[in-house]
């Protein structure tokens, strides 16, 4: 986690401001001195941990994260894309936000990719799994001779109640063939050709890379 603080903070200003700089003279020496880039790439971590030190969240200062006390940093504050970290987890969570705090509700998908906090950073709540499970059987006992049948028949059925795409093979735009007249068809890619033999209902044309 040390390593994950330390590319979590500061990585906003890594670049300079060209168009702010400073011009210093020391003998026949002259240097410049440029000021640090404020970029839109900030972690939830690094302004939770600005605030905490009483400095400007919005601001360039550059925080030494290897000078600071363990007690100024807690797990609180990072972010939920901060542990997610883009798929290389370290914390994986369902039904509990990513600080292991029950969720009160039931976020949907699309509650993951466009819930925000009050800082504007995404939340990604991921609800508890809760598959469907039901099961029946129907038994009947019935003796021939001196043998005795017990004879049934059981149903069992299984729903991961889990959200999945609608096609596997489509990431991006697509249109079912019913949804495309003439005129789109020719703005999407006028090379297009749709065979007669494929159905409205049935084939999606994509649009090419």
């Amino acid at each position: 986690m040390d390593a994950w603080r330390r590319l979590t903070t500061n990585s906003h200003i890594k670049e300079i401001d060209t168009s702010d700089s400073t011009i210093t003279n020391i003998g026949t020496n002259y240097y410049v001195t440029y000021d640090r880039l404020i970029g839109d790439n900030q972690f939830e971590f690094d302004r939770n941990l600005r605030e905490s030190l009483g400095l400007d969240p919005d601001g360039n200062d550059y925080i030494n994260v290897d000078n600071l006390d363990p007690n100024q940093v807690n797990i609180g504050m990072f972010g939920a894309d901060d542990l997610l970290n883009q798929g290389s987890n370290y914390v994986t969570y369902g039904g509990f936000d990513h600080h292991g705090n029950a969720l009160s509700g039931r976020p949907t998908i699309e509650d993951f990719f466009n819930e925000t906090n009050d800082g504007g950073f995404r939340t990604r709540p991921i609800g508890a799994y809760e598959p469907i499970y039901i099961a029946g059987y129907v038994m009947d006992k019935f003796t021939f001779d001196d043998i005795i049948f017990n004879v049934g028949v059981r149903v069992d059925r299984f729903d991961a109640n889990q959200p999945v795409p609608n096609d596997p093979y489509i990431i991006g735009d697509a249109y079912r063939v019913g949804d495309i007249t003439g005129s789109l068809l020719g703005d999407l890619d006028p090379n297009y050709v749709v065979p007669e033999n494929i159905g409205e209902r049935i084939r999606r044309v994509r649009r090419r890379l």
